[in-house]
């Protein structure tokens, strides 16, 4: 089913990376994703530190990117973000995308 593999479809670094429990989805769904500053990314594309809430994190781990786009049939492109699930080094943990504009956010909380 098409839509079964789409929804599986992550972005490692330079190959194909399924994420194990990769259905998981934060508790806390912010109203609208907030825009974050000062993120830091590694070779992968990943977050490895960012700024919100006037408070600055480093991220401990995170999973490889899972993309969620819309599908080619559907407005042209009108979403295409690729989320990762991030652990800070105080344990907090997130739910951050970086839109086709390599533009940060926050989408959730995990509790």
């Amino acid at each position: 089913d098409f839509l079964q593999e789409a929804q599986l479809d992550r972005v490692g670094c330079f190959q194909y990376s399924p994420v194990a429990g990769a259905a998981a989805r934060p508790l806390v769904l912010l109203p609208q994703p907030e825009r974050l500053q000062g993120v830091s990314s590694g070779p992968c594309g990943e977050p490895l530190n960012f700024q919100w809430n006037r408070c600055y994190y480093q991220v401990a781990r995170c999973t490889a990117a899972e993309r969620i786009a819309t599908a080619w049939w559907q407005d042209a492109g009108s979403i295409h973000r690729d989320y990762y699930r991030v652990e800070t080094r105080s344990g907090a943990r997130f739910w951050l995308f970086r839109d086709r504009d390599d533009v940060w956010f926050l989408h959730g909380l995990f509790e």
